[in-house]
């Protein structure tokens, strides 16, 4: 990985919410959460996850996210708004923290390791 490189740097991030939300959805492949098929809602749902992630945990703006995925910015958004309506529930709330926590510090540790 190039650490002057925003493209790679953008890859990273992505890979790091993706394994972050894969702690949780364990039976899920990465590539299934990516492109979810269309009767596996569990996939969807996982995919918003990383979606929220990475713009409100790691600061990634929707238009960039929107771009990096190939997605129309209202499905992105859509995706936001999906995770915080679930995330007024007690058990859904801690599942996530802990789904960000674990993309973050994988991230951090990732980029570190490059620019050391």
């Amino acid at each position: 990985m190039n650490p002057h490189s925003a493209q790679d740097r953008l890859a990273v991030v992505e890979q790091c919410a993706y394994e972050g939300v894969a702690r949780v959805f364990q039976h899920l492949s990465i590539d299934q959460m990516r492109e979810p098929p269309r009767t596996m809602f569990d996939a969807k749902l996982a995919r918003q996850i990383a979606i929220r992630i990475m713009n409100v945990e790691m600061g990634l703006p929707r238009n960039r996210i929107t771009k990096m995925m190939d997605r129309q910015r209202t499905s992105t958004s859509f995706a936001i708004q999906a995770v915080e309506r679930r995330l007024t529930d007690g058990v859904f709330r801690k599942a996530y923290g802990r789904m960000a926590r674990h993309a973050l510090l994988l991230c951090e540790k990732r980029l570190e390791a490059v620019t050391d």
